[in-house]
């Protein structure tokens, strides 16, 4: 079984058929009903080439995330373009990405992210697998973040370079698995309401992590496993004025199981302890139970369940605070209408109490998400997407709420 293995190099759970032959025949007609609408792809010089282009039109009663919200109508143009080697047992893969984003009437909002990703990847004869990758994106924060320090008047990008590799060897019914992660995180300087400059140089930092996991196959549908992980982050500067160093590390520890019962459900449950040390006197050591899950249960071939819920401890740049503890579950459901029609339900909250020097900063997010989708055939797509969201915080002004519609029209290879 193959559960351990895959949900720790992150990559999607394989499912074998089911025995009843009414199950197997309703899967296959399934597949091949979608297939009809799947891109195709194009042959390029050993490769396959798989792209899209998709422009977005969005009605945003806050595209600033804040409590007095600025409205405003937004198109986005979204290119793609992924090419993916010949046949296992290694494949390599490159994608390009991109989101051009303009907005009617506040120009000064405008943004471009890029990305760009190279992971080579293979899988044995015994299904030890192994990959590495490499990955550089520039995004943009919201200028009502909280996590962005000073009140930015403008979208703040960030620059991320990660590096990671895994190495994953099944001997029987053990698995044995060790991953590193290299992250680089670089934020620009950005204009501040009322002018001036904000200097986001004390935010750039390097952060390292290693995990190792071991596991067993318990029985032919659940494997149980342990897992380790060590972090350290060090930032390149201290933060202005109060001259502290960001820099920690972290130590965690986890048991876990992991289900995979074919086509109608799969999923993890991770439980376990979280540890970390601060370079800065200002900030205690903090320890905090950590935990998640992730659940998938196809009802039908056209109908699926989704659920997840999480507790971590995240990084923050929040003044004069260590760590955010955040904690949250999404639950969705998909539906296949008539074939060429997809439709989704998802949402949740999402609780953030942040630990530091001063107490008493907590906040709740709670999403909700309606979606469509219309293949039109194999390559061109329309869709429909409405989105709400709501903020409550204990800093004053910080709460928001925010609707959005948008419009899809797109194609794909």
């Amino acid at each position: 079984m193959g559960v351990v293995a895959v949900a720790f190099m992150a990559t999607p759970l394989a499912h074998a058929a089911q025995d009843d032959p009414r199950v197997v025949i309703a899967l296959k007609d399934a597949d091949e009903r979608r297939r009809e609408l799947e891109p195709k792809g194009i042959p390029v010089v050993g490769f396959m080439a798989h792209g899209s282009l998709e422009t977005r039109l969005t009605v945003d009663d806050n595209v600033i995330a804040a409590n007095r919200p600025v409205a405003d109508r937004v198109l986005a143009v979204v290119p793609s373009l992924t090419l993916v080697s010949g046949p296992h047992p290694w494949e390599v893969r490159a994608s390009l990405s991109g989101e051009d984003v303009r907005h009617a009437d506040h120009a000064a909002l405008n943004y471009r992210n890029l990305s760009g990703a190279v992971k080579v990847s293979g899988e044995s004869w015994d299904r030890s697998r192994a990959h590495l990758a490499v990955e550089w994106s520039r995004r943009h924060e919201l200028p009502g973040s909280t996590d962005a320090p000073g009140a930015a008047s403008l979208p703040v990008p960030v620059d991320r370079l990660t590096a990671d590799g895994a190495l994953l060897v099944r001997s029987g019914r053990f698995l044995f698995g060790s991953a590193a992660t290299v992250t680089r995180l670089g934020y620009q300087d950005v204009e501040a309401i009322g002018g001036g400059i904000i200097d986001q140089r004390h935010r750039d930092r390097w952060e390292i992590t290693l995990s190792q996991r071991a596991g067993v196959a318990a029985t032919s549908m659940l494997d149980v496993f342990v897992e380790t992980r060590q972090g350290v982050r060090r930032y390149d500067r201290v933060t202005p004025l109060l001259g502290i160093d960001r820099g920690s590390v972290s130590n965690d520890a986890v048991i876990g199981i992991a289900l995979d019962m074919t086509e109608r459900m799969a999923g993890e449950v991770v439980w376990g302890r979280s540890q970390r040390q601060h370079a800065s006197a200002l900030f205690p050591p903090h320890a905090e139970t950590i935990y998640r899950g992730a659940v998938k249960i196809s009802l039908t071939t056209l109908t699926s369940l989704t659920g997840r819920a999480w507790q971590s401890v995240e990084e923050t740049g929040a003044l004069l605070q260590a760590v955010v503890v955040e904690t949250g579950w999404r639950a969705g459901v998909e539906h296949e209408l008539l074939r060429q029609l997809v439709l989704q339900v998802d949402g949740g909250p999402t609780a953030r109490r942040y630990v530091g020097y001063v107490g008493g900063l907590e906040e709740e997010d709670v999403t909700i998400r309606m979606a469509g989708e219309y293949r039109i055939d194999h390559r061109w797509f329309v869709g429909l997407e409405g989105r709400w969201d709501h903020r409550t915080s204990t800093v004053r002004d910080a709460g928001f709420e925010r609707t959005r519609t948008m419009l899809r029209v797109g194609a794909r290879l």
